[in-house]
């Protein structure tokens, strides 16, 4: 199931990619990816924090390995990032 955040314009990414064979991969190494994809997420999330979001991104770029689905990786932080919430929440 797809998450609102992927059926979002992707455009501008998309365009970006040096490859159109790898537009559908995230390069968590390409600061500019990164990036996109920490603003796309505090469009949708703007109580979270660059911070927060850059480090989970990170983190799943650790754990994921390459070559990664963009929609799986995505999909990976989202489910993260939710945890991180419900955990912020219940802790105040």
């Amino acid at each position: 199931m797809q998450h609102w955040i992927q059926t979002s314009d992707w455009s501008d990414y998309d365009n970006k990619k040096n490859s159109k064979a790898n537009r559908f991969e995230f390069i968590c190494e390409e600061s500019w990816e990164v990036d996109f994809l920490v603003n796309k997420i505090r469009n949708f999330y703007p109580s979270l924090t660059k911070e927060d979001v850059r480090s989970v991104i990170m983190e799943c770029g650790e754990t994921i390995k390459v070559p990664r689905s963009r929609s799986v990786f995505v999909l990976s932080v989202i489910d993260k990032l939710k945890r991180l919430i419900n955990l912020n929440t219940h802790t105040l």
